[in-house]
């Protein structure tokens, strides 16, 4: 289906123990008979087997000591001819070999074209593809667990499954519209209404699922918040566990928002540790207190520092009053020492509230498990089908909506062309997740997504 030859590498840029260069296409094995030395050529080299060599240029000068692999198609990750280098992982080293298979007929890979490759080839559809980049970035076992489930086909199964439900529904409707004369419509419609309703009731798992599964592989944007001096720094020091923050006595300390990435219990956390909310005329800290005030807006969770030696102040009702319909903690710091802070109702709910002591850890683990029960992800199973893309769940969305509208039509006894239009569009936006009905521009949006060589 390609005409060119492809090559990248396929391992992280630096230093490292190894280097593998990825070669793609119709000219991988020519390209490596003509730049692997070993006592027999390339072409007499089992498939899936790596053999040991130099890789050298025509004049016989050596780049560095390598490990090859001819893979033959179609079993291979593109469903093309494959071939690996793999020399040792300097940059130098890296630089010679790939600079030697361009030189012989590849050019430099595109971001996430060998993927795109393999989709495009038939080896995978568009959620698999996707969920290649997820199993890469995941940053929890969790959520390789579940990106690893989308690898495997979970998404796909599911859309597959819902996609055949909505053909036969359709092929239904339109059997009784081009054969009348069986007077079957009221059977008809009484049953593409309750298998509409059964398609809704899964969809609405997936589409639950969907929150949880971007919680697993993108986080809970969470900024912890409050005036100065009350905490916020030596929170986030112990969310991480390490000095990250500078932690002084001295209010006003923390000028620019520090953010960082924790794994509490299982649930990655992408946090914020903000300037303290205050009026002040320092130019540099009001520039913080700003940035703070639209982490606050933007944050899936709010960790609210209150101190609990001290009363609350202006500020401090203002920020709880502001934040009440807010998914938010209160962590009222400070509880080793004499209580002086009184909440009212209006303010807070009881619940929201935890205890602590950064100073001893008093309550820490409390607040470790509420932040876990907040955002539960339990364990993934093999069954589990945790949509994580922003896309897909809008097009499960789509899909859902076709259906609800076919069931308003025959709830009010609109002719069934109605249903079909609606059926037709279920079907599409089903599609769009597997890639057998997404633009082509969508397509290529996708893959400049993802690292190169891969």
């Amino acid at each position: 289906m390609f005409d060119d030859t492809i090559a990248a590498l396929s391992t992280p840029p630096g230093s490292g123990g190894i280097g593998v260069v990825r070669v793609s296409g119709d000219k991988a094995l020519s390209i490596l008979n003509a730049v692997f030395r070993r006592k027999k050529d390339a072409s007499a080299m089992k498939s899936h087997t790596l053999y040991y060599g130099v890789a050298a240029d025509e004049k016989g000068e050596v780049a560095d000591e390598v490990l090859a692999c001819y893979m033959k198609k179609p079993a291979t990750y593109t469903r093309e001819d494959v071939v690996e280098i793999h020399c040792h992982g300097g940059s130098s080293c890296v630089a010679g070999v790939l600079r030697l298979v361009l030189l012989n007929g590849a050019r430099p890979a595109e971001p996430g074209e060998f993927t795109k490759r393999a989709f495009i080839n038939g080896r995978i559809d568009l959620s698999r593809a996707e969920a290649v980049m997820d199993v890469i970035s995941a940053k929890t076992d969790l959520a390789r667990r579940a990106a690893i489930n989308r690898l495997q086909g979970s998404v796909h199964k599911e859309c597959a499954e819902i996609s055949t439900e909505i053909v036969s529904v359709l092929a239904r409707v339109e059997a009784s519209i081009d054969y009348p004369e069986h007077d079957l419509e009221e059977i008809t419609l009484k049953d593409v209404k309750d298998r509409s309703l059964r398609l809704i009731k899964r969809l609405d798992r997936l589409i639950d699922g969907a929150h949880r599964g971007r919680v697993l592989q993108y986080g809970v944007e969470t900024a912890i918040v409050g005036k100065p001096n009350v905490g916020k720094s030596s929170l986030l020091n112990f969310l991480l566990g390490e000095d990250r923050a500078i932690v002084s006595d001295t209010p006003g300390t923390t000028r620019d928002a520090i953010q960082e990435c924790a794994n509490i219990k299982g649930v990655p956390l992408r946090l914020a540790d903000t300037a303290g909310i205050r009026e002040t005329t320092d130019e540099i800290e009001r520039m913080g207190v700003e940035k703070a005030l639209r982490h606050i807006d933007s944050a899936d969770l709010l960790i609210i520092v209150l101190d609990g030696s001290s009363p609350a102040t202006e500020e401090d009702i203002s920020l709880l009053m502001n934040t009440r319909e807010r998914k938010r903690i209160v962590a009222i710091n400070k509880s080793d020492l004499p209580s002086a802070l009184h909440l009212e109702e209006e303010w807070i709910k009881p619940d929201e509230i935890i205890k602590i002591s950064l100073l001893d850890e008093i309550g820490a683990n409390k607040l470790l498990e509420k932040i876990k029960d907040m955002f539960f992800l339990g364990e993934i199973e093999q069954k589990d089908t945790l949509i994580s893309g922003l896309r897909a769940e809008q097009a499960l969305r789509r899909c859902r909506d076709g259906l609800c509208n076919v069931v308003r039509a025959v709830d009010a006894g609109l002719p069934e062309d109605f249903c079909t239009i609606d059926l037709r569009e279920s079907h599409a936006a089903l599609g769009e997740i597997t890639g057998e009905t997404t633009d082509d521009a969508v397509i290529d949006k996708i893959f400049s997504e993802f690292c190169v060589g891969k």
